[in-house]
């Protein structure tokens, strides 16, 4: 399985579960000393994960390049069945954030398509009472709980992605 598969379903089987995530993916070097990671990948994820102001996985900047370099140099990238293409997984998005005085910033970085995986779970699913994968994304994100002023955008934000993501699978 791929990372971007293995992040799309547990992001949704959390979700599922009323428990969003919000996360962030470096890539480099790393240490490890039984249950404690130190090291600037650890860094850079942790400082990302910070400024995300959405439900949501992103590539930190760092990352972003390192994949936009592989895509560039036209290496293949293949998912364990061989017919979903990289940019079906992952999507080059602004990412909603905070800046250093709490206003709103956007930087385009890469997101596992996660809304994807829960268009084709939809397919599947012969028990859902909603008319859309849309429409069932939005019920489970209202059962989270209450929303409070807080976190309001983050809802807000997380529901544009999820538009823009099922929008560019029907232009496919």
């Amino acid at each position: 399985m791929s990372l971007s598969g293995l992040i799309q379903i547990i992001f949704y089987d959390f979700l599922k579960q009323k428990l969003p995530l919000r996360g962030a993916i470096s890539f480099g070097k790393y240490f490890r000393r039984k249950n404690t990671f130190m090291g600037p990948a650890v860094d850079d994820a942790a400082e990302w994960y910070e400024k995300a102001n959405w439900m949501g996985v992103m590539l930190t900047p760092k990352t972003t390049i390192l994949l936009d370099s592989k895509i560039h140099d036209k290496e293949v990238f293949k998912e364990d069945d061989g017919k979903l293409p990289i940019k079906t997984r992952w999507l080059k998005y602004p990412i909603p954030c905070k800046n250093l005085v709490d206003k709103e910033c956007e930087i385009e970085l890469y997101a596992p398509n996660w809304p994807w995986y829960v268009k084709m779970d939809y397919k599947v699913d012969k028990e859902n009472k909603n008319p859309t994968p849309y429409g069932m994304i939005l019920e489970m994100l209202s059962e989270i709980g209450n929303i409070s002023p807080s976190v309001f955008d983050k809802y807000e934000n997380t529901i544009r992605f999820v538009k823009k993501c099922l929008e560019i699978e029907e232009k496919q």
